[in-house]
């Protein structure tokens, strides 16, 4: 009883399925083709050059698109998000939920996690990345690359794998303590130079 009131109560968080590619643009062709016949997706992006690349490969394929603010509507076009403002009470529990950016830091990644659990108290964010992203690249991700193709990876094929979420989300918590002050960017390479340089 003592206790009660000492320990902390744990949040909700979406599970997350994380898709690695051995490039962005592989990954990101692999969630285009899925979302052709994928009902309802939310994708999420962090960055806003990711958001405008994103687009012009949905306009290539000729995909209904809608930006949201928040809200997710019951229409069959995607629904592009912006994770850092996203924030809503009401329920969804049919949609599926995408993000196209790996972005650096664990905790603006559990604050997405922890919203789309009140959205969907099922919910599982798909995580789409490339090993030649920012993120993986100061992990060395061209040596993971190359050990993938020398175990027989095809350049289209994507991983899947609980270690690899698990490992990602280490990183994301080394990223962390490396961050006094966040400077906000509008890419991913972008916010790696600002933000890790020189620490």
């Amino acid at each position: 009883m003592f206790g009660l009131f000492s320990k902390k109560d744990k949040v909700n968080e979406a599970m997350t399925s994380s898709h690695i590619a051995s490039s962005r643009e592989v990954a990101l062709h692999a969630l285009l083709d899925l979302l052709k016949t994928n009902p309802k997706p939310n994708v999420f992006y962090f960055f806003s050059d990711s958001k405008n690349e994103f687009i012009s490969l949905l306009q290539e394929k000729g995909i209904q698109y809608k930006e949201a603010n928040g809200y997710l509507s019951d229409g069959s076009a995607v629904y592009l998000h912006d994770a850092r403002k996203f924030s809503t009470s009401i329920h969804y529990e049919e949609r599926r939920f995408y993000c196209i950016d790996l972005f650096p830091l664990s905790s603006e990644f559990k604050k997405l996690k922890q919203q789309l659990a009140i959205v969907n108290s099922g919910a599982v964010l798909h995580l789409y990345a490339g090993l030649n992203e920012p993120f993986f690249k100061s992990f060395g991700g061209d040596k993971i690359l190359n050990l993938m193709q020398k175990l027989g990876m095809h350049e289209d094929e994507l991983l899947e794998n609980k270690s690899i979420d698990r490992s990602i989300e280490n990183a994301q918590e080394k990223l962390e303590e490396k961050i006094e002050v966040e400077v906000h960017t509008k890419s991913a390479q972008e916010w790696f130079d600002k933000n890790i340089i020189n620490k």
